[in-house]
Parts: structure tokens; sequence; C-alpha cells
């Protein structure tokens, strides 16, 4: 990745862009200045972004005012923070007083702030020097930090760099260290010597960060181009063990630059890039063998301690609900590949997609990025896949049993409520499914199998 062609004409662009922005608040007397990732954006030529950061002199409530006066649309967001939203267009910004100091108290998600009249203090507690640059409303580049110098030399430090300052940016809010390894993957870029260092010096230091905040990075880093060097990083700084333990066995079996190649191998869904590190995980962790589709599943550890180990994790990274049944959904019931080698017929298809569910696909996926010890394996999957998809857009896979038949079992056939009923109305099911039954049958034709059956 290098910088763009032109990155000062660029950075006007950018400023131009926001041209009446930035004239609100110097008609009010006060500086402002668009920060932070949208300005190390536009100088690697990467334009499209979704929201821009803004820092000012001016207090919250006078940034409030201010915009308001003009007769935009206001968000205080975090106005204890020091930061007011605002749409401008379709467009959202955020804008923040200047801070000298920011911390987080342990377990806290919220931040204390102190603030400040300075851009340059403000710029110096940001967490790397290529996201420690600013621009004016001319475009004029403001970089302190050479984080400019950063980007041509593909490096990651904190601005001012140096072992001490570091270890004392990263202890402010250790969550930085996260951070610096989704960097390294989105972009591709090296840590220094003294950011890794410092790295392993406070990687303890997560501990007091809030789980919340430790799943918004990781899920980010997952997503990453080169997934594979921020994982890799963060096993080396010892910071992939603090968050995740069970990861012990696979660092050191040298597994996670494997892992991370893995992820690149898997379309951008996030659900199924956290199921190819667990999976690994909890093979690794309970083989002490690195994980390979090609021995028996059975040499594994058994379903229900790969769906333990998924909810533990979910648990640990306060995954939501669905994020929870999803991977100890594809953990525990990947099948074994053998069982694809054979051609599924439709009531095969249709159990695996009632089984799976909406991650029926998922699955699959999730083998083939596991899968690479399996010769011909994304054959099969892909020949299955295809069947999925087809099978979907023609029927309903779910067997539909009519309303009422509960009370017709009764009635007619005499059967008591309870377990006897249940288990007729499962027999039916798995009739429609192995198609002696057709689906949505009428009750006569449902009381009709039971007494042929």
């Amino acid at each position: 990745m290098n910088l763009s062609g032109d990155p000062r004409q660029a950075l006007v662009l950018l400023g131009q862009r926001f041209g009446d922005l930035f004239d609100l608040f110097a008609r009010e007397g006060r500086r402002l200045y668009l920060v932070g990732g949208s300005v190390r954006d536009a100088l690697l030529g990467d334009t499209h972004r979704a929201d821009y950061d803004f820092a000012t002199d001016a207090l919250p409530e006078e940034s409030l005012r201010i915009l308001r006066a003009a007769g935009l649309r206001t968000f205080p967001i975090g106005a204890r923070f020091g930061t007011i939203a605002a749409a401008i267009s379709d467009t959202l910004v955020e804008i923040t007083t200047f801070r000298v100091q920011e911390a987080y108290e342990p377990g806290s998600r919220k931040p204390e702030v102190e603030f400040g009249d300075s851009l340059d203090d403000d710029l110096s507690r940001r967490d790397l020097s290529i996201n420690a640059m600013a621009i004016d409303r001319h475009g004029h580049l403001i970089d302190p930090f050479d984080g400019c110098s950063a980007l041509e030399r593909r490096i990651l430090e904190v601005p001012r760099g140096g072992l001490e300052n570091t270890r004392s940016i990263l202890r402010d809010d250790p969550l930085r260290l996260l951070r610096i390894a989704r960097f390294a993957g989105r972009l591709g870029f090296a840590p220094t010597p003294d950011t890794t260092q410092a790295a392993m010096d406070c990687r303890a230091e997560l501990l007091r960060i809030s789980r919340e905040r430790w799943k918004m990075e990781m899920d980010k880093l997952l997503l990453t181009r080169h997934a594979d060097q921020g994982l890799a990083w963060l096993a080396h700084t010892g910071a992939l063990q603090v968050v995740l333990p069970a990861t012990g066995p696979l660092v050191r079996l040298g597994q996670v630059r494997r892992v991370g190649a893995q992820l690149l191998d898997t379309p951008d869904d996030l659900m199924t890039r956290w199921s190819v590190l667990l999976l690994h995980t909890v093979v690794t962790e309970h083989t002490d063998c690195r994980l390979d589709l090609s021995r028996s599943l059975e040499t594994w550890p058994d379903e229900p301690l790969r769906t333990a180990f998924a909810s533990g994790v979910a648990s640990r990274f306060r995954f939501s609900n669905a994020e929870r049944q999803c991977v100890e959904r594809l953990l525990g019931g990947i099948p074994d590949p053998a069982s694809l080698r054979a051609d599924w017929d439709r009531p095969a298809l249709r159990r695996h997609l009632i089984g799976f569910g909406e991650d029926a696909i998922r699955v699959l996926d999730l083998l083939d990025a596991v899968g690479d010890t399996v010769p011909g394996l994304t054959e099969h999957t892909g020949r299955l896949r295809e069947a999925l998809v087809s099978l979907r857009s023609v029927e309903d896979p779910l067997p539909r049993l009519p309303k009422g038949l509960g009370h017709a079992l009764h009635e007619q056939l005499g059967m008591p409520r309870g377990p006897a009923l249940a288990e007729a109305m499962a027999r039916l099911r798995e009739a429609i499914l192995d198609e002696a039954l057709a689906n949505d049958p009428d009750i006569d034709a449902c009381i009709g199998w039971l007494r042929d059956n």
C-alpha cells in the first residue's frame, strides 16, 4: 500500500468537502481540524468513508450550540466525553473537544477524559502516529509525529515512539494492543520493535478492559485483508493468549499463521471466521495436535465439548444470542468430510438444511477453509452447496403438519396426550423428510399413514 499519487491534492479536496463546517467554527473564533482515519485514508488514496472525525478547541456545549444554530441535526452521543455528532447531508461527522488525557477504569467502556486547548496534545494521545495527523480548512497537513513517514515505511508506532512512551500509551488504554493488531491486519504494516516489546510488557493490562471492547476489535481484525499478520502479532506478544487463553497450544504448535491464512479463504462473514479460529483452538487444545480434517473426527473432542467451548467463548466475548447459537451449531455440528463424498439425496439435503438452518451454507464455508488437508473437498462442498441452494429455492425444507392434528389424533385414534402424541408427531415429520408423506399433508393423510405404519 503506497501513498496516493498526489496526496496534497487529496487533502485539499477533503478540506473543501467540509468547507462550510470549518467556516461555522471559524466564525465563532474556534479552531476545527479533520483528524485521524480520514486523513490517513486520504493519503493512501481511499476516500470512501461513512464517518469523519474532527477535533476542536470548543467545549462540547459550544460545539452543540454552533451546529444547532446552523440548522444541522445533532446527536450528543458522547457529550460527557467531549463528542458531538452531526449529520451533514448523508455523512455522519463527530466533533470532539481537544483532549490531553484519556483513560479507562477497569472493566469500563467509558473513558475518563481531560479537555485541553492544544491540537498537538490531542494528537499525541492517539493510538498510532498514522492516526495522529490532521488537516485544516485548506487541506494543509499537520503531522507532528511523522505519521506520513510511518505510512511510507509501512510501520506501526505510537506518537513519539520509544519503549517507555509506548508502554505509557498502552497502559492508558490497553485496548490499543488489539487496535494495533487490527491495523496490522488491515494495512499489512509491521509494528516496530518498541511497539512489540511494549505490547509484551502490557498484555496483562487487557484484563482491565470490558469484554465488549475486546470483541469489537477482534471482530474487525478477523475481517481484515491481512488477518494472518494481525493474529500472528497478537500471538507473538502473548496478547492473544490473554484474551483467549485456550489458544496457548495453537501458538505453541506454530499454527496461528495457518489459521490466519485460512481466514482469508472464507467469505467476509464474521461468524464463519470466528468459527475457523475457535475450531482450530478447541481441537488443538484437546488433542495437542494440529487440526487435520483428513483424520477421523473421532480423534476430536466430542460434539458436546465443542459446543460447550463455543458457548464459553461466546460468553467471554459477550456475543449476542444469535452469534452464540451460530458458533455452537458450526463447531458442534460440523460434518465429517467423508460424509460429503456420497451423493446426498433430497431427504439428506433437507436434514442438513433443518439441522443448520441459516448456517447451512456457512458450515460448508467452514469446511472449505479448514479442510486444506483433504484432497477434493472443495469439489464436494461446491456440489453440495449448489444442491442446497437449488432445493431451498423451489421448496420449503421444513416438515409442516396441519393445524389441529394433535386434537384429531387424540379423538380419532384415542392417542393419549403427552409423550405418545409427541412421538407420533415426530414420526410424521420424519416421514415427510423421507418423502414417505407429502409435506403439509391434511389430517386424513397423517392418520392414514400412522395406521399403515
